[in-house]
């Protein structure tokens, strides 16, 4: 399976939300890999090394730059999964991965500059689905207020509600300290007990299409 994560914006939470669920399905047994398509911060790569450096399962993050296509092709007849991770905006990285892919995840807060990007990711993935028409997209709510909960959720809703081409995930992900202590260890945050790690695999499941 081969996963894009991407938005038409930066700072959405798309390598948080990439290496949490790489991290959740190499434990749950998948062989994974993760393209880290972001030169500019590499924050999967970094990721990946401060688990390395702590003595913690080692997961596999490739660089990618460019067209992606044949890079991910390639990973996806070695590993059971291939999770690319692409800078916010409109790019060549992002338009060839989800060429290659079965599904694109799209974080987004509620808030109204991060849900105006989602209009902008609609032209990539309109173009991508002319050479792959059965693409997923799936938006997700992530670092929501856990006070405005409701409120981002119902806005998010009657938003995308004008973008039938998107799917919007059941799971919604809060802000709490659990995420900034993962990372600050170079752990997911299913590797530490609590309301997050259940929230993050519960999520896990929707996007391997195992929530019903």
């Amino acid at each position: 399976m081969i996963t894009t994560l991407a938005q038409g914006k930066g700072g959405v939470g798309k390598s948080t939300l990439a290496m949490n669920f790489a991290i959740e399905l190499q434990g749950r047994g998948f062989t994974v890999v993760v393209v880290d398509a972001d030169r500019t911060l590499g924050t999967s790569r970094l990721w990946a090394d401060d688990r390395a450096n702590a003595g913690l399962p080692v997961l596999p993050v490739v660089s990618g730059e460019g067209n992606l296509v044949q890079l991910v092709q390639s990973l996806a007849g070695q590993y059971d999964h291939v999770i690319v991770d692409v800078k916010g905006g409109d790019t060549t990285e992002l338009r060839t991965a989800v060429v290659a892919s079965d599904l694109l995840v799209a974080p987004t807060s509620g808030q109204q500059a991060d849900l105006d990007s989602i209009d902008r990711l609609s032209t990539s993935v309109a173009a991508a689905r002319d050479l792959n028409p059965d693409l997923d997209v799936l938006v997700v709510l992530n670092r929501v207020s856990p006070q405005g909960k409701a409120s981002e959720v119902e806005d998010a809703k009657a938003y995308l509600s004008e973008y039938p081409e998107f799917r919007l995930a059941s799971t919604v992900l809060v802000t709490a300290k659990a995420w900034d202590k993962a990372r600050s260890e170079g752990r997911g945050v299913v590797e530490i007990p609590g309301k997050a790690k259940a929230a993050m695999q519960v999520l896990t499941n929707e996007m391997l299409g195992d929530d019903q």
